[in-house]
């Protein structure tokens, strides 16, 4: 089988880097073989830091066989083919070169990602409501909580009776303090409810 004709642009002759060069260099003829093992390790190449303000080429690689080519681009490590931009494996860049598919066929293939996470996730995923406390939770919450503010309220009713300077500060202090303490076992013993999917 005739040969494949492959040249590089944006990468450095040994391979190692992306050095953002728009020279083209030639690689030599490789076979289908060599070439799916050239593409590879273009893919691993790290790409140029675009936002650098600088022109920058991004990593290409240009296959011919006869009259026919095909290029390539790396972006975030994938393949790239140029003209439309559809990611392709290596064995698929080399079929498009040597015409035995076409890259619009290769691409009707793949399966359309943004119908499957719209559609199917939304389809299996059950949606989450919460459900609040019920009223008897609630009722024997408050039940529970009127206990200490009882002996709160008669605790302030024997300081209000206290001749003392202080007697108003202590009363306000026990007062505010008997609320939190109510409020804090109203909320322990009602509990926070729960989710669960919505039928």
């Amino acid at each position: 089988m005739e040969k494949l004709s492959v040249s590089t642009q944006g990468i450095s002759q040994d391979l190692s880097l992306a050095n953002g060069d728009y020279d083209s260099i030639e690689r030599g003829s490789m076979s289908r073989e060599q070439l799916v093992s050239f593409l590879q390790e273009i893919m691993k190449i790290a790409e140029p830091d675009y936002d650098s303000g600088e022109d920058l080429c991004p990593p290409s690689v240009y296959i011919e066989q006869g009259d026919r080519s095909v290029g390539l681009f790396l972006n975030e490590g994938a393949l790239c083919e140029i003209e439309t931009t559809a990611s392709v494996t290596p064995f698929e860049a080399v079929m498009i070169a040597t015409g035995e598919k076409s890259i619009e066929a290769i691409d009707a293939q793949k399966p359309d990602a943004q119908t499957v996470s719209n559609a199917d996730v939304n389809a299996k995923v059950p949606q989450v409501t919460y459900k609040g406390p019920s009223f008897g939770r609630k009722l024997l919450a408050f039940s529970v909580a009127l206990i200490p503010g009882c002996v709160g309220l008669s605790g302030t009713v024997g300081l209000a009776r206290w001749d003392s300077e202080y007697s108003q500060i202590l009363v306000i202090g026990v007062i505010l303090v008997t609320l939190s303490f109510c409020r804090l076992i109203y909320t322990l013993v009602r509990g926070q409810g729960k989710t669960g999917p919505s039928r």
